[in-house]
């Protein structure tokens, strides 16, 4: 969908839909509130501390979430930073049911149903582009078409989901629960704003769409590939989660898991070097060819990400956090300062190098802290 979506845009209407992909990640974030991962970790082996069924903790996470869209349709039409309206509503409209999805799916991942929770993944992805070109063959081919498109083939999903399972928000949710999901909140903010912060700089600066676009492709090519890094942290959160052992006793497992997803990204960088400077002209057109350099550089980043997917999967299993949190949080100023010192100066280039000493700060202070912590 992205390569149809990339071609029919162009360079500069791509950039647009790049930096408001940007702000719906973010916007995602907060309408998940940590949730997502609560439920899936909860949904495995439930906290001594919490101890509330997943149905339960599935209507709370349904109504914070509802409450964080009347808040945010509020904001827009007050519109305090005077963004095109249209835009706004297109954001908030396309991301929430790919939050009320995730929520869902978290439950059934954390419960082991993994081939439910691929059924509805790929039902999701269908609908979704079925919208999404059907929208561009009747003319709706501006960027907030596009969301509104997205927005469409979720909230389809949505209605299946709650119509099957019958779920009803609540609305006022205890402090014990607060009390966990803020660090989680937090830390996919942190995670947020090293992976996406870049692009919302761009605007800020205004650098030029065309290169903002082809910056934009070089990102969803990496996102791509860190797709194939989502079933390795379902499967490596319930295990971690599920065998109950002490930090002392699982570190071998962890450290394992983490040396072989440092070998399979060194495998998959190479592959990309080799065969990225046809790929992308071929796929997405010649108008796109500045966007290979820019890829190739992500793909060294694509090391360390897969490394740090285990290292968050075992401090979310073991109950730290706190810990994981701050050790994001510091990454995520790393990079954002950087990037709002370079960016101006250096143009979109620097953008693909912070990104990839961010996420290799980010491993070597996970481990770090991990190690430390289990030797306590």
């Amino acid at each position: 969908m992205s390569i149809l979506v990339a071609r029919h845009l162009g360079v500069d209407q791509f950039g647009v839909y790049a930096i408001a992909m940007s702000a719906g990640f973010f916007i995602t974030i907060l309408l998940d509130g940590g949730f997502i991962a609560l439920l899936q970790r909860e949904s495995a082996l439930a906290s001594l501390d919490i101890a509330i069924e997943d149905q339960t903790l599935s209507r709370y996470a349904f109504g914070y979430t509802l409450l964080l869209v009347a808040i945010l349709i509020l904001m827009a039409i007050i519109n305090p930073f005077e963004q095109d309206l249209t835009t706004l509503f297109a954001i908030i409209f396309a991301f929430c049911p790919v939050v009320l999805i995730a929520q869902s799916m978290s439950v059934l991942r954390g419960q082991g149903r993994l081939a439910r929770d691929a059924f509805l993944q790929v039902m999701t992805r269908f609908l979704t582009a079925f919208f999404v070109v059907t929208f561009i063959l009747y003319g709706f081919d501006s960027p907030s078409s596009v969301l509104f498109a997205q927005g469409i083939g979720g909230y389809v999903v949505c209605f299946v989901l709650m119509f099957r399972s019958k779920i009803k928000p609540i609305f006022l949710i205890p402090w014990k629960i607060f009390r966990v999901t803020i660090p989680l909140a937090a830390w996919a903010i942190a995670c947020g704003l090293y992976a996406r912060s870049d692009l919302l700089l761009c605007r800020l600066f205004d650098i030029p769409r065309s290169d903002v676009g082809e910056y934009g492709v070089a990102c969803r090519l990496v996102e791509a590939l860190q797709v194939f890094g989502g079933p390795v942290a379902i499967v490596l959160l319930r295990k971690f989660r599920m065998s109950q052992l002490s930090i002392e006793v699982s570190t071998g497992k962890i450290l394992n898991a983490l040396y072989l997803a440092l070998f399979i990204g060194s495998i998959i960088c190479v592959c990309a070097f080799l065969f990225s400077s046809t790929i992308i002209p071929f796929f997405f057109g010649e108008q796109y060819s500045a966007s290979v350099q820019l890829f190739e550089v992500l793909t060294i980043g694509f090391i360390f990400f897969l490394g740090n997917t285990v290292l968050f999967q075992a401090f979310l299993a073991l109950e730290l956090q706190r810990l994981l949190m701050s050790i994001t949080v510091v990454a995520a100023i790393f990079n954002v300062t950087l990037n709002a010192i370079a960016l101006p100066i250096y143009g979109i280039e620097v953008c693909a190098w912070i990104s990839v000493l961010t996420q290799l700060l980010l491993l070597l202070l996970l481990r770090f802290y991990f190690l430390k912590h289990k030797n306590k």
